[in-house]
Formats: structure tokens, C-alpha cells, sequence
């Protein structure tokens, strides 16, 4: 399918030393007519880079230990600049590529360790604490996805979520994913696990690409 819409998403890629771990960052915007949201997100090749020692975590799928074991970490956090309250954010993947999907209990993802800073990102929505989902669903259906969903309470207006998680043995690409705020929904790009049926766009290839290159970075220093 020919996507209509551009990614609005700013990279900034640093190389680890202590830990020779690639991490890359992002600010996504979900848009629909009138309206912005933005999702800041996260990817990781080192379970302890950020340092999660003595964070919550809620898993819907997977346990510490799948977690632990994965070679990819995807974190996520919605900021709600819209004017209607944020219900659901959707990403589609394939469950039999997750390692591992939840949430990190009451996190902010600009806070230490994490520490996310975008050039030019827009923090407007910053009414603390940050706000847990309701729960996780993790579905093999007909349209496999993973789904953060936000109910009592919503995702309200200027709030901000805490950390939602992705776990993955599976590199990043590009993909279609949706925000429920009322219809229509509103549409945007973010990094998940790379599955092997569905076509990269050219920045999924970037983002391969960076990937290898911050393995190969690692790797070579560990020579």
C-alpha cells in the first residue's frame, strides 16, 4: 500500500561507549485534520542501556527474562497535544515477534536514566505524574497488534504516558500505526520489529542500516 502520509521523526544516534550499545531517538507525529499528537521513542540493542534496575515492569506478554534475553528494546511515550482525550495507541506487529510487551509503572522516558532529548521536539504536554494504561492487548488475529489501551483514566488532554515496551530479536523498520482519540483516528510512523513479509520504506532501510553500523561498532570494540 502507498503511504500518503510523511514520517515526522528526528533522529539522533549515539553510540554507548561504556556499554558500546547503539541507541536511537525520535519524536513520531500521529496526525489528523487539525490535529497533532506525538509519540517520543526509543531503541536499544543493550538490555541495560538505559539502566531499568528497580523499575516496575507490567508485562503482557513475555517475563523478565524474555525481556532480559532480547536483542532489541523499544520504548515508547505518547504525548497527548491534541484536544481530545487519547485512548488506544496501536502498533502493528506480529506477536510472534515480540519477546516481551508492557509497561514501565509510572516512568517518564525525558527523565534519567533514559534522558530522551530531540532537537526541536515539542514537549507541551507535560502535566505530571505520567499515566499508566489500563492494560495491554496483544492479539494473533486476523490484524496482528499491540495495543496500549488508556481507561480510566484516558490519556487527557496535555497529559503524557509513562514508558510503553516492545522486546524483540527482531531489528527496527518503519511501520503504520494508530492513535484512538475518536474518530477518525489519527495516523502515524513508528520504529517496531522488522517482520519479513511487509515491504521497508527508506527510512526503515536507514534505520537498518544504523542499526548494523552501531553492531559492527560494538563488535569491533569488543575485539
Amino acid at each position: 500500500m502507498k503511504k500518503t502520509h510523511l514520517l515526522s521523526a528526528v533522529i539522533m544516534i549515539m553510540i554507548a561507549t561504556k556499554a558500546q550499545a547503539f541507541v536511537l531517538q525520535g519524536e513520531a507525529l500521529f496526525n489528523r485534520i487539525g490535529e497533532q499528537a506525538r509519540v517520543d521513542w526509543m531503541i536499544t540493542d543493550a538490555v541495560d542501556v538505559p539502566d531499568t534496575t528497580g523499575m516496575t515492569f507490567n508485562f503482557a506478554q513475555g517475563n523478565t527474562a524474555t525481556y532480559s534475553g532480547s536483542k532489541y528494546f523499544y520504548y515508547y511515550q505518547l504525548e497527548n497535544t491534541t484536544h481530545s482525550n487519547i485512548t488506544t495507541l496501536t502498533v502493528n506487529v506480529l506477536p510472534a515477534d515480540i519477546t516481551a510487551a508492557g509497561f514501565l509503572v509510572t516512568e517518564n522516558l525525558d527523565a534519567a536514566p533514559f534522558n530522551h532529548s530531540v532537537f526541536g521536539e515539542d514537549e507541551s504536554a507535560n502535566v505530571q505524574p505520567p499515566v499508566n494504561p489500563l492494560g495491554v492487548n496483544v492479539s494473533g488475529g486476523a490484524v496482528p497488534h499491540v495495543s496500549w489501551v488508556f481507561l480510566m483514566p484516558s490519556l487527557n488532554v496535555s497529559k503524557f504516558s509513562t514508558i510503553l515496551f516492545l522486546a524483540s530479536d527482531k531489528p527496527p523498520i518503519v511501520w503504520d500505526s494508530i492513535m484512538d482519540a475518536g474518530a477518525p483516528a489519527l495516523s502515524g510512523l513508528l520504529p517496531i520489529p522488522y517482520t519479513g513479509a511487509i515491504v521497508p520504506e527508506p527510512f526503515s532501510l536507514m534505520l537498518l542500516g544504523t542499526s548494523v553500523f552501531g553492531l559492527c561498532v560494538r563488535k569491533s570494540k569488543r575485539g
